[in-house]
């Protein structure tokens, strides 16, 4: 991030000590990137979707660094569970 953008962020209220980030459709082709992208810059993000099968396969494929949480789109608590 740059130094700009960092400190945008900073004013906004958007920096924190906590990297873990939701991606839903993570089994998706765009999930899949976003997923890569993320681990690569240090965040830890959590994969999310409806097809909880797809996302254990795509977190197997990662050797376990990521985290699954299955969630219907009518589930707002799911990503809590």
């Amino acid at each position: 991030m740059s130094k700009t953008a960092a400190d945008a962020a900073s004013r906004l209220g958007l920096m924190t000590e906590n990297r873990r980030i939701a991606v839903y459709g993570a089994s998706g082709l765009t999930g899949g990137f976003v997923v890569s992208d993320l681990l690569r810059r240090g965040w830890e993000p959590v994969l999310s979707g409806r097809d909880g099968g797809k996302l254990e396969a795509v977190a197997a494929a990662r050797d376990g660094e990521v985290d699954v949480r299955p969630a219907p789109v009518d589930d707002p608590v799911a990503l809590d569970r």
